[in-house]
């Protein structure tokens, strides 16, 4: 059994109330699941498949997601991961809360290719992908979408998470970003966004991070920008390259 702990002892500190709060959606997700199926999963037909209805199917894709979440949040303790990885863990946040708001957003994620075996920080897109969520769409009354796309330009690795929700105001953009404050939302607050940055800061220099371009009733889309530096240079050589 995984203990939460240890997932996040190498967490920023505003990560783990965040991650926990994620969790436990997730496990009453799939205590629900199971409550419908009117039995609990088995350990065999998550691992290896059986005769299966949609319901069943469901429900394992979510424990199977959480597996994928759990393991990637660890990463061995790691602060270093591939971009693959990274893309891996948000495409699990996003299957897991796409289940749980019955398909009141769609997702995609696209990357070039050349880019998956680039270093990037670990956990930085599922903040972001949270806030769209949680303050972006929330309370829309159409279809949400979230959009993450990953590329390399000019040496730098490019990370961007757009959204068609509520957007934001200038001034709460500025507050998002800054250390004054943050955008007040049921549950997006936007603080793992500005750790985020900082993160980013920390390891790469001041003229990295995160830059947000948002509009009322629009849509946000959030930049990371990184050194495009690849996994195995960084895990030799570490990654503060300021």
């Amino acid at each position: 059994r995984i203990e939460e702990s240890e997932i996040f002892k190498n967490a920023p500190l505003e990560e783990p109330a965040r991650q926990y709060y994620f969790i436990e959606q997730a496990r009453e997700l799939v205590k629900k699941q199971s409550e419908e199926l009117g039995r609990p999963l088995t350990f065999c037909c998550v691992t290896f498949g059986c005769q299966m209805n949609e319901k069943q199917s469901e429900a394992v894709r979510v424990v199977t997601a959480l597996a994928r979440f759990f393991r990637i949040s660890l990463s061995k303790g790691k602060s270093i991961i591939p971009v693959k990885d990274e893309l891996e863990h948000v495409r699990s946040y996003l299957m897991i809360q796409h289940m749980r708001f019955k398909n009141r957003f769609t997702y995609s994620i696209e990357a070039d290719d050349s880019v998956l075996d680039y270093a990037s920080l670990k956990l930085i897109l599922q903040p972001l992908v949270e806030n769209a969520i949680y303050h972006g769409m929330e309370f829309m009354d159409g279809d949400g979408e979230i959009r993450v796309r990953v590329s390399e330009k000019d040496g730098d690795l490019i990370m961007t998470v757009s959204d068609n929700g509520l957007g934001m105001t200038k001034e709460q953009v500025e507050r998002m970003l800054s250390d004054t404050g943050h955008v007040p939302s049921k549950r997006g607050s936007g603080i793992g966004v500005r750790n985020v940055n900082e993160r980013i800061k920390l390891y790469f220099g001041k003229e990295y991070g995160l830059s947000i371009e948002s509009e009322l009733d629009v849509g946000t889309t959030v930049t990371i920008r990184l050194r495009a530096v690849p996994y195995e240079k960084a895990e030799k050589e570490g990654l503060n390259v300021k």
